[in-house]
C-alpha cells in the first residue's frame, strides 16, 4: 500500500501537508502535491462521491471529428501501446485537451472496472470535479503524470494506477492527452515511460503530418538518434524561412534563433542551399550551429525542391534525357540522335516532359551514393522501367534483381530476401539458399509494392540500409552486401505509416530522394510516348494527328500500360500502315462491345503530386462516369453497325469494312440484336 492506511493518507491531505511523499521517494511528487492543493481550494472532499461527467454521443462526435487528424496519427500507436502492456489489466486511452476520451482499448478483465471507475468514451476527466488524476492532472500541469493508488485526491479512485503524457501541436498547445490505466496493486515500473514514449511519437507524426507540403529538417549530434523521438524536427519552406520547431528541438537549439520568419542561416552555419545541395547528393549532412555544436540532419519531403534547388549536372551529363518507354528490348527513342551522344542509350522510358526531366537531375549523385531512391505513382506509370533506368545510370555491373514485395507469402519473405542456412526450418533446401540480395550484389535490388512488406521484415531491411549487411535466416554470421536499393509504391505509405502498417523509421530512411512519376494523362510528351510505343508495336503503323488528337481525349487510367496494350490491340485488327480518327474510335467502341473493364484512376500516393496550376488535373474517371462512357461508345458503334447493315443489306464483310471493326464484332452485334 502506498500509506500504511487511510487514516494517514486524510491526515496528510486534510493538513495540507504533503512533504511526507518525497520521504516515501514518490516520483514527481510535487505534481501531485500542487494538484491536491488545487483540489482543496476547488472545495472537493477525499470521501466526494462526483456524479461521473461524461458528454452526449453528439458532442463525442463533433469532438472526434474535429480531432479526426490526430486520432488518425495516433490509432497505431494506440494499439502499440496497448499491444506492449496487454493482459495486465490495463486500458489505453485517448483524451483531447481537457481529459475527454475519445478512442480507449481495454483487456477484457479489466472492461468491468473500466466501466465503473468511468474510463470510457465520452467521459470527461476534469481535476477540478474527479480530483487527482492522470487525464485531468496532466492536462493542467502539461507533464507527463503518474497517479498511483492512494495519491488520487478521491477515496473512489484510489485503486487505479494511471499514467498521462500530452501531445503537444507545433505551436506548443496540448491537442491530446494519452493515458493508461489500470486497477493493479504494485506501482507499475515502466508504464509512465511508455505512455510518454508513445505520446512524442504521436507528436512527431502530427508534426510531420501537419508540414507534409514543406521541408522539415530532422537532426541530432547522433546519427542513430535522427529517426527517433529524441530528433529535433524544424519545419521549412524552400526559401529556408523558419515555420515551426518541435520541443526536441527547441531544447537540443536552446538559445538559438528559432523564431517563426528566422532563416536557416540564422540557425546553422552551413549557408542553406550548400545544405540543401549535399543532402541531395548524400543523403545527410554534418552541421554545425552558431555556438558551435554539431549535428547529423537530414531534410524530409525534398520532392518540394524539384524546381527550387537541384544539383548541377556532371561533366558531359545530358541534363535533359529524352528516352522513350515500352517494355520491349533497350532502343533509343530519339530519332537522330547518336547512341554516343544519348546518355540514357538502353533506358527504356521517356522522358520529354519538364516536370519528369527535373526529377531526374539528381539521380546520377544519388545513385553515385549509392541512396536508396523510392520512386511512387499509380499503377501503369512505368515504375519498374523507371528502376531500370536507375540500375542502367548508376554503371553497376551485378544484376538487376525484380521483387514483388506483394507475391511472397509473408512467412517466407525473409528466406526469400536473405536467403537462410541449412536445415533453418522445416522443408527448408538442403545446404541452404541464397537470397535475393546476394543475387543482386554490386547491381541494383528493386523492391516493387513496396508496402506489402511485412513489418518484421521491414525491421531487417532498415538495418541493411544502415549497416549494408545482413543476416540469412538460420544464420549466425552477417553477409555484406553492396546493392543500389530502389523501392517502389503506388500506396500512401504516409497513411500507412499512420495506420502502424509501415515504419515509420523506414520511410523516412526512403523518402530522402523520392521520385513521383506523374500519370501520362497529366504528361505533355504523351505524344511522343504513344508514338514510341506504336513504333515498337509496329514500325510500319503509324498515327494520324487526328488520330494522336483523338487518344488525347482518353484519360489512360491504367496508364502506360493501357496505352500500349490499346495500341498493339489497334494495330492487330486494323491492317492499314495509317491509323486515323476513325480506327481509334473503332477500337475503343470494339473494346466497349465486348465488355473490355476500363480501368479507375487511383488517388496520388503522395499529396505533392497534385496537379499544379501550370498543369490542370485530367478528368477524373470515376465508376459512374467510366460506365456511362461504355454504355455511350455501345450505343454509338450499335447505330453504325445498324446503318451499315441496311446500306449493304447485311453483308458483314461490307459492314466491318465500313465501320472499321471485325466481322467477329459485327456478328456478335447480330447476335445480340435478334
Amino acid at each position: 500500500m502506498l500509506f500504511a492506511d487511510d487514516s494517514e493518507r486524510l491526515s496528510l491531505i486534510s493538513s495540507g501537508s504533503t512533504s511526507k511523499l518525497a520521504a516515501r521517494g514518490l516520483s514527481q511528487q510535487e505534481l501531485i502535491e500542487r494538484s491536491w492543493e488545487r483540489c482543496r481550494e476547488a472545495g472537493l472532499s477525499p470521501s466526494d462521491q462526483p456524479d461521473l461527467d461524461y458528454v452526449s454521443q453528439v458532442e463525442l462526435r463533433q469532438e472526434r471529428e474535429r480531432l479526426d487528424v490526430i486520432r488518425r496519427i495516433a490509432r497505431a500507436e494506440l494499439d502499440l501501446l496497448y499491444g506492449q502492456i496487454a493482459g495486465t489489466r490495463f486500458a489505453v486511452a485517448l483524451a483531447n485537451e481537457n481529459g475527454l476520451i475519445m478512442d480507449a482499448r481495454a483487456d477484457q478483465d479489466f472492461k468491468r472496472v473500466a466501466r465503473e471507475r468511468n474510463i470510457r468514451l465520452g467521459s470527461l476527466w476534469r481535476e477540478s470535479l474527479q480530483g487527482t488524476n492522470a487525464l485531468g492532472t496532466c492536462a493542467l500541469a502539461r507533464h507527463p503524470v503518474l497517479v498511483h493508488a492512494g495519491e488520487h485526491y478521491l477515496d473512489r479512485y484510489k485503486t487505479l494506477t494511471c499514467a498521462a503524457a500530452p501531445v503537444f501541436d507545433p505551436a506548443g498547445r496540448i491537442i491530446a492527452i494519452l493515458d493508461a490505466s489500470s486497477d493493479s496493486c504494485p506501482r507499475p515500473p515502466h508504464t509512465l515511460a511508455l505512455v510518454n514514449f508513445s505520446a512524442k511519437t504521436i507528436e512527431m507524426g502530427y508534426f510531420r503530418d501537419h508540414y507534409q507540403d514543406q521541408l522539415i529538417l530532422s537532426f541530432h549530434s547522433r546519427r542513430e538518434y535522427r529517426y527517433t523521438v529524441s530528433a529535433g524536427l524544424i519545419a521549412l519552406d524552400t526559401s529556408g524561412q523558419l515555420l515551426a520547431a518541435n520541443r526536441q528541438a527547441l531544447f537540443i537549439l536552446d538559445g538559438m534563433q528559432l523564431a517563426e520568419g528566422n532563416h536557416f542561416n540564422d540557425i546553422f552555419t552551413t549557408p542553406f542551399g550548400t545544405v540543401i545541395d549535399r543532402v541531395l547528393a548524400e543523403g545527410e549532412v554534418m552541421v554545425a550551429d552558431h555556438v558551435g555544436s554539431h549535428y547529423f540532419l537530414t531534410i524530409e519531403n525534398t520532392n518540394r525542391l524539384q524546381t527550387t534547388h537541384t544539383l548541377q549536372p556532371q561533366p558531359g551529363e545530358d541534363p535533359s534525357p529524352t528516352l522513350g518507354e515500352d517494355n520491349s528490348e533497350v532502343a533509343t527513342a530519339r530519332s537522330g540522335v547518336s547512341t554516343a551522344q544519348d546518355p540514357c542509350h538502353g533506358s527504356r522510358f521517356v522522358a520529354n516532359d519538364p516536370h519528369l526531366i527535373e526529377r531526374l537531375k539528381y539521380l546520377t549523385n544519388a545513385v553515385k551514393r549509392s541512396l536508396p531512391i523510392l520512386i511512387t505513382g499509380e499503377t501503369g506509370t512505368g515504375k519498374e522501367v523507371f528502376a531500370k533506368h536507375i540500375h542502367q545510370t548508376s554503371g553497376r555491373a551485378g544484376n538487376f534483381v525484380p521483387v514483388n514485395c506483394g507475391a511472397i507469402p509473408e512467412n517466407l519473405v525473409e528466406a526469400e530476401l536473405f536467403g537462410y542456412v541449412d536445415g533453418a526450418y522445416t522443408g527448408s533446401r538442403k545446404g541452404g539458399a541464397d537470397g535475393l540480395f546476394h543475387q543482386a550484389h554490386g547491381g541494383t535490388i528493386f523492391l516493387d509494392e513496396l508496402g506489402e512488406l511485412p513489418l518484421a521484415s521491414q525491421v531487417k531491411l532498415l538495418r541493411v540500409l544502415d549497416t549494408r549487411r545482413y543476416r540469412p535466416v538460420g544464420g549466425a554470421q552477417d553477409v555484406k552486401v553492396d546493392i543500389q536499393l530502389v523501392a517502389a509504391t503506388n500506396a500512401n505509405l504516409q497513411q500507412a505509416v499512420q495506420m502502424g502498417a509501415f515504419r515509420s523509421d523506414l520511410f523516412y530512411r526512403l523518402s530522402t530522394i523520392s521520385i513521383q512519376l506523374p500519370n501520362i494523362r497529366e504528361r505533355s510528351d504523351f505524344v511522343d510516348l504513344a508514338e514510341y510505343i506504336l513504333a515498337k508495336v509496329d514500325p510500319g503503323v503509324r498515327l494520324t494527328r487526328c488520330g494522336l488528337d483523338e487518344l488525347l481525349q482518353h484519360d489512360w487510367p491504367g496508364n502506360i500500360r493501357e496505352l500500349r496494350n490499346f495500341l498493339t490491340r489497334m494495330v492487330v485488327l486494323n491492317d492499314g500502315e495509317k491509323i486515323t480518327r476513325k480506327e481509334v474510335q473503332a477500337t475503343f467502341e470494339m473494346a466497349d462491345l465486348i465488355g473490355i473493364p476500363e480501368p479507375h484512376r487511383q488517388p496520388p500516393a503522395d499529396p505533392a503530386s497534385s496537379p499544379s496550376p501550370e498543369r490542370p488535373a485530367a478528368a477524373s474517371s470515376t465508376p459512374e462516369s467510366g460506365q456511362s462512357t461504355h454504355l455511350a461508345r455501345q450505343r454509338l458503334l450499335a447505330e453504325r453497325i445498324q446503318r451499315a447493315c441496311v446500306q449493304h443489306l447485311y453483308n458483314v464483310s461490307k459492314v466491318a469494312r465500313e465501320v472499321g471493326v471485325s466481322r467477329s464484332t459485327v456478328y456478335k452485334y447480330l447476335k445480340q440484336t435478334r
